[in-house]
């Protein structure tokens, strides 16, 4: 059978590949821009006898590799690639090692692609150069929650060469990590690298920069310190529907840039220029993928695009420096400021408009097109709603609905009634029974923090719901401040027992007691034993008792005659 080779004949010597023999038995189907869709020959990273050569294909994911080969052709001169090596394919990423090279040489190299050795495409021609120049990574100091000094130390190099730091959350691929330039190469040098996250293990290389070819050190990592945010100290209410954090993500000072983050990402370091590089293309508000959640639990997450509309739509707002830092003075309805950093925007390893631009993801794409975000803008005159690519690296402020309020014991120390009457009349609670998820607690119904478990209320009203219990006087229970407790129940049989708070869980035991209810006993195993305050104030308690079937809180609610 005749070969055939179907090549689109005009695309085909534009995008640089030749065919190569083969035997006539064999018949192949190649179209250009169908199997390989891009090619490019990338960095190299030198030693005085040795490369490591990098380049790019996409389009051969789904293909077996033994239909391909990669790798690169090298040589002393641009007209005599000579040499080639073999490399390997992981993802789009392709890498080979030369050995065996000359010290002090110029050495030039282009990446190929061969599709079942009969079509090979070439990328550009790039070159580098040997060098015994040697790269040391100092190690780490001053590691705080958002960042650490780090370094190196730099022999034999070459003039016009510059140098920095390569970070990155993986070891595995730190040469492709965050570039931070620090200038031309000098013999010591430190970086402070701020904007990190909390309690995250960095990896980090320092580099001399050839030109023509890359030196890197030895791969060293540090762990930031934990950092947790305070809900009264590190919040402010402005008036609004929720409150503010002071500071950006990635650092806890208010006149700091913070770190810059792409949409659902988690390192503050990410430096792709594509959004398919991200897993994540759906909201993120509220959900396990809300990078403030992974950070700070259920206290804060990532504000809505309303919420930000909230904040500048009530808020009057005035442009000034606070410790040498362009940003926004927000002053809400009542009074209280909220200070939001200019700090522009990364793409890959450059900062953009830093000074006059503020760039802030929202937790939500945009719906018409998920490789963008939700996010908001302002700069000096104006402020709107906007929609950026989600690998864009923005600003994010966390916000919190959560209160701080504190367990108060004295508002326990009186007699409480379970709130319905023998007349069907309710006193405080709109019914003697509310129903509760099963991690509802403290602090989501009196703190409002929200819970991606079993968190939901059903505040079911007596008047429309008179089934929940016989309208009836069910006695009551009294707590005394040393620790005694009693209880008249609709007999008026009395008895006494002990109690015990846990203050920073916000429960409390009984013991020689069990709690007043309206029949719900039977229908729960642990009666005594750690029950939820879930609220508590002079005029209110709730304590709940968890049902053993369809399990949920039966949130038993008293009133006080206080």
């Amino acid at each position: 059978m005749k070969t055939k080779i179907f090549i689109i004949g005009a695309m085909a010597l534009a995008l640089g590949f030749f065919a190569t023999s083969c035997e006539d038995d064999e018949e192949y189907s190649i179209a250009s821009g169908q199997i390989v869709s891009s090619y490019t020959t990338g960095s190299a990273d030198v030693t005085a006898n040795s490369a490591t050569l990098y380049g790019t294909v996409e389009g051969l994911g789904s293909t077996s590799s033994s239909f391909y080969a990669v790798g690169f052709y090298y040589g002393t001169s641009t007209d005599a690639l000579s040499s080639k090596v073999t490399g390997s394919l992981d993802g789009s990423s392709v890498s080979a090692e030369v050995t065996g090279l000359s010290d002090g040489t110029t050495y030039y190299y282009q990446l190929y692609v061969t599709l079942s050795s009969t079509v090979t495409y070439t990328g550009e021609v790039k070159s580098f150069v040997t060098t015994d120049a040697t790269v040391t990574t100092a190690s780490a100091s001053g590691i705080g929650s958002f960042g650490a000094t780090i370094g190196g130390v730099i022999t034999g190099a070459p003039d016009g060469t510059t140098c920095g730091i390569v970070i990155s959350t993986s070891s595995d691929s730190v040469s492709e990590g965050l570039n931070i330039t620090y200038g031309d190469a000098a013999s010591s040098y430190t970086l402070e690298q701020k904007g990190l996250l909390p309690n995250t293990t960095y990896y980090y290389a320092a580099y001399l920069d050839l030109g023509a070819g890359v030196v890197y050190g030895d791969v060293k990592s540090f762990t930031t310190a934990n950092h947790s945010l305070d809900a009264s100290e590190d919040f402010v209410d402005l008036g609004l529907s929720t409150k503010w954090c002071k500071f950006n993500l990635g650092t806890d000072s208010e006149s700091e840039l913070g770190g810059y983050f792409a949409f659902a990402e988690y390192t503050g370091v990410f430096n792709e220029t594509d959004a398919g590089s991200l897993e994540i293309a759906e909201d993120v508000y509220k959900s396990a993928n809300d990078i403030v959640y992974r950070t700070y639990g259920t206290s804060a997450m990532l504000p809505s695009a309303e919420e930000f509309e909230e904040l500048f739509r009530c808020c009057t707002s005035a442009w000034t420096t606070q410790d040498g830092v362009e940003g926004l003075l927000l002053t809400g309805p009542n009074g209280n400021t909220l200070f939001l950093p200019a700090a522009g925007y990364r793409t890959g390893n450059t900062v953009n408009e830093e000074g006059e631009t503020g760039l802030y993801f929202t937790g939500s794409v945009n719906a018409s097109n998920t490789d963008f975000a939700q996010s908001y803008s302002f700069n000096a005159s104006n402020s709107t709603r906007t929609t950026t690519p989600r690998f864009y690296c923005l600003s994010i402020r966390p916000v919190s609905t959560a209160k701080s309020v504190a367990l108060d014991l004295s508002d326990l120390y009186q007699t409480w009634y379970l709130d319905i009457d023998a007349d069907g009349k309710t006193h405080y609670w709109t019914g003697p029974i509310y129903y509760y998820g099963t991690d509802d607690s403290w602090a989501t119904i009196t703190n409002g923090e929200y819970s991606l478990g079993d968190s939901w209320a059903w505040e079911a009203d007596y008047a429309g719901n008179s089934w929940i219990c016989a309208a009836a006087n069910y006695g009551s229970i009294t707590f005394a401040e040393d620790g005694t407790v009693t209880t008249v129940d609709a007999d008026g049989v009395t008895a006494t027992g002990t109690f015990t708070v846990d203050t920073e869980n916000k429960t409390i035991s009984l013991e020689g007691v069990e709690l007043i209810s309206c029949g719900y006993l039977s229908a729960c195993s642990n009666t005594t034993t750690d029950l939820p305050i879930f609220s508590l104030n002079e005029y209110g308690l709730q304590i709940g008792l968890l049902r053993d079937e369809s399990p949920c809180y039966l949130s038993h609610n008293f009133y006080s005659d206080t």
